[in-house]
Order: C-alpha cells, then structure tokens, then sequence
C-alpha cells in the first residue's frame, strides 16, 4: 500500500510540478485574462507558468483553447509561448517540448506498470538481444525527419558525434532497457491480465510519431527472435512480402500526418522509414506472441 500511494505521489509531482516552474524574483506576474491583457501576455512569453495562470484565472468565464506547443524550447516547458483571440475564442499556447515529453510520460507510463502485481516467481530475462532496441528506434527520428523536424526545435537527423539530440534519444532508449528487465523480470506472467488497461491509456508521446507501448513489445519481440530463432509460416510470408514491398518503393516527398494514428503509422515514404516500420511491426507482433506465450498458463479470465 505504502508502495501504490508513492507511485501517485510521484505521477501526480510529475503532471504538476513542470507546470508550475516560475521565476518569483522577477516582476512578471499572471494577469486576468482579457481582450485587454492579451498584449501582455504576448509580450511576456515563457515567463509566466501555466499553475500562475490558472490561479490568476480560476472563476474567468471566458471562452479559453489550450494547445500545447510542441516546439517550444526546454526553458518554456510549462509556461504560456503564447495567446491569440480567434472568433471570441482565446487560444493559449502552452509550452511543452516534445524531447522533456519523451523523459516525463516515460516516467508516468512506467509508474502506472508498477500496479501490475508481482508473481511468485521471477522470470530470468536475458536482455542481451535487446540491447538492439536503441539503435532500432533512433532510425525513426533520423528517416522521419520532415515530421520532426516540424514538431521539435531540437531535432537534427544528422549521424555525428556532436549530434547530442540522437545521443539522448540513445541514452533513453538504453535506459528503458534495464527499467524493462528489472519491472517486468517479476511481472511477465501477470502483463496478459491487465492488457485491457491500453484500451484507457493512449501511450502516444505528445510531438511525436511513437507509441510507448510499442517500444514495450518491440523489447520482448526481440527477446522473442532470439531466444526461439525458429522461423514460422508467419515470419518467412512477412519476410517475402517485406521484401517485395521495399524492392517496389519509389522514393518521394510525400508526407502523412497520422493524427489519431499517431505512434502507429509512417509519416514519410522513403527506404528507411519504410524498413523501420517493417521491422517495427514485426517485433511488435512477436512481442505480443511472447507476452501471450509467457502469461498463459497464469491467465485469469475473471482479472481480464
């Protein structure tokens, strides 16, 4: 119990606390929000935090929009980038910059998994193969980059050391590896239980072009692969049509915005995205067989 109410304490200090970052030794403070006060706001971009805001505003009966500014930078996380007046309607931006949305929905995500119950026994995982994953997932912001470099100041697709952008993605990718193993090491036999919980949680990153929970079975289709290594009819019709797709691919400039299938399409038609995805759904699947396989004989129809 001490545990569960430690996991809300903290999702609940990390929905809050980067909206409520505000400098209070300077002389910019939330005003009430009118058409004469738009100006002000507008001049006072990524100083005044949303928690200033809201406070200033509780009770404004004003017709208000938030939309949340992916490209925003770092500094104006949590902070208004912005205020317009459309058809009486007034829209406030809201910075939330889609590299710091990666590290603090990740962190959401994985609290929520930890109220998956433990199982009696612990499973070995040997996590060897998976350290493939981070070099997987970064071909995405390097093929993609007409999606992300629209929705993230930050993004550069560039392969150079210097490129400190891929290098974070890298480090988080490797991060979630051994958060992986060690969360669900004594909760794999219970994950088939609590799949129907998915269905409450979206798991999109805001900005981006990828789903949590993809990542999630990408990790055990790797585990999969290559503790098997055994090709079914399933895998050797996927490799046939893959290939026959790919050998047809005519590379081209043109760009899909998957809005609601965001996290779960490409955005952008050329070889290395198409291969990306490929393999993507590939382990997806085979993650899902494996999760299937491992939990099946500890399935409780009643739980699900």
């Amino acid at each position: 119990m001490k545990t569960k109410v430690l996991n809300i304490f903290l999702i609940l200090l990390i929905i809050i606390l980067p909206f409520s970052i505000n400098d209070r030794n300077d002389d910019v403070e939330a005003q009430v929000l009118s058409k004469t006060t738009v100006g002000y706001y507008q001049s006072t971009t990524c100083e005044i935090s949303l928690f200033e805001y809201l406070i200033k505003n509780r009770g404004n009966d004003l017709n208000i929009y938030f939309n949340n500014n992916n490209y925003a930078d770092i500094n104006c996380f949590g902070k208004i980038t912005g205020l317009d007046v459309v058809n009486e309607t007034f829209i406030v931006s809201i910075g939330t910059n889609t590299s710091l949305n990666l590290l603090l929905q990740s962190c959401i995500w994985l609290f929520l998994i930890l109220f998956i119950p433990k199982t009696k026994e612990n499973k070995k995982i040997n996590y060897r193969s998976a350290l493939l994953l981070p070099f997987i997932f970064i071909v995405q912001f390097v093929s993609e980059n007409r999606f992300y470099n629209r929705s993230n100041i930050l993004h550069s697709n560039e392969l150079v050391f210097d490129n400190y952008y891929l290098i974070s993605k890298f480090i988080l990718y490797s991060l979630f590896i051994f958060l992986f193993v060690d969360i669900f090491t004594s909760r794999i036999d219970n994950i088939l239980n609590y799949i129907p919980y998915l269905f409450l949680i979206i798991g999109t990153f805001s900005g981006t072009n990828l789903n949590f929970f993809i990542i999630i079975f990408c990790f055990f289709g790797l585990l999969n692969v290559f503790e098997n290594r055994n090709f079914n009819l399933f895998d050797i019709t996927y490799s046939v049509f893959s290939l026959i797709w790919i050998f047809n691919v005519k590379e081209n400039d043109y760009f899909f915005d998957g809005d609601k299938l965001r996290g779960f399409t490409n955005s952008e038609y050329n070889y290395l995205s198409q291969i990306f995805w490929i393999v993507v759904i590939y382990l997806l699947v085979k993650g899902l067989i494996f999760v299937i396989d491992e939990s099946k004989n500890t399935f409780n129809l009643n739980l699900f």
